[in-house]
């Protein structure tokens, strides 16, 4: 009878074990996801925020172009885009 009460004392230590090993590993793997997910949404809104913020300037920058004769409207314009282009390829850049 003690044989038998020490092998059921095994075996339940056992799969103790093997359940806290499985839990820890689970709260890890969930851990890693949920860090990995909140890391790119914070960077999508940041990209976000700068996209609004780019878009803003330009609008400021461009109703200053009005008050310029038309020759001189399209430059600004122009130079404008030229400008919003580089803006959002260097935001777009890690």
């Amino acid at each position: 009878m003690a044989k038998w009460m020490v092998g059921v004392l095994i075996a339940a230590a056992t799969m103790a074990g093997i359940y806290a090993v499985a839990a820890t590993t689970a709260t890890r793997i969930s851990a890693t996801i949920v860090t990995a997910e909140t890391a790119s949404r914070t960077r999508l809104m940041d990209f976000e925020d700068e996209a609004r913020r780019i878009a803003a300037w330009h609008k400021t920058e461009r109703a200053k172009c009005e008050r310029y004769s038309k020759t001189k409207k399209i430059e600004c314009r122009i130079a404008l885009r030229v400008e919003e282009k580089h803006s959002v390829a260097a935001m777009a850049r890690p």
